[in-house]
C-alpha cells in the first residue's frame, strides 16, 4: 500500500514533532537539578528549535505547491504518533504537577522519540533526497548524535536502553 502526502504537509508535521521535542526538553531542563543533565537538555532543546525552523522554512517554500510523493509507509501517521507520545508524556507528568520527572523515564522517552525521528527522516530522505538532502541529512545526523548522547547517559547511569535499536539507527 502507498500513502501520498504533499511536501508542505510532511514538513509541517516534522516541524510539529520538533516543536514538541523543544517543549519536552525545555521542561526537563527546567526541572533538572543536575548541571550536566540540564546542559544536555538545553543542548537538545536548541537543536530541536533549529530543526523546527528549518522544516517550517521548507514547508513555507512549498506552501503553494500541489506536489505529492508516495511513501511505502505512512509517514504522516508516524509523525502524528511521535507528537502524541510527547503530548501524552507532558500532559500526564508535567501538567499534572508530577515533578521532578523521573530521569530514567525521561531518557527512555527521549531515546524513543529520537529513534522515531531517525526512522521517519530516513524514509523522507529516500523520497525527497533530490530536493531536501541538505535539510534532511543535517537533521538525520543531529538526531543520530542525540540518540547516541542519550544512550551514553543511560549507560553511565546504569539505566536500561535498547542497544539493538541504537545499533540499527
Amino acid at each position: 500500500m502507498e500513502y501520498y502526502f504533499s511536501t508542505y504537509d510532511i514538513m509541517r508535521l516534522a516541524a510539529q514533532v520538533e516543536a514538541k521535542g523543544l517543549a519536552f526538553y525545555r521542561h526537563l531542563q527546567a526541572d533538572s537539578s543536575d548541571r550536566k543533565m540540564s546542559d544536555m537538555w538545553a543542548f537538545l532543546a536548541e537543536q530541536e528549535q533549529q530543526h523546527e525552523a528549518k522544516f517550517l522554512a521548507t514547508a513555507e517554500a512549498y506552501n503553494t505547491s500541489a506536489d505529492e510523493k508516495s511513501y511505502a509507509v505512512n509517514i504522516q501517521e508516524m509523525l502524528k504518533t511521535s507528537i502524541q507520545a510527547m503530548a501524552k508524556f507532558m500532559d500526564d507528568r508535567i501538567a499534572s504537577g508530577q515533578t521532578p520527572v523521573n530521569v530514567s523515564e525521561s531518557l527512555a522517552l527521549a531515546a524513543e522519540l529520537e529513534a522515531t525521528a531517525i526512522r521517519v527522516y530516513t524514509h523522507m530522505m529516500r523520497v525527497y533526497a533530490d530536493r531536501f538532502s541538505e535539510v534532511l541529512g543535517s537533521a538525520l545526523d543531529e538526531e543520530r548524535e542525540h540518540l547516541r548522547m542519550i544512550r551514553s547517559v543511560q549507560q553511565r547511569l546504569g539505566l536500561p536502553s535498547a542497544e539493538k535499536e541504537t545499533q540499527n539507527q
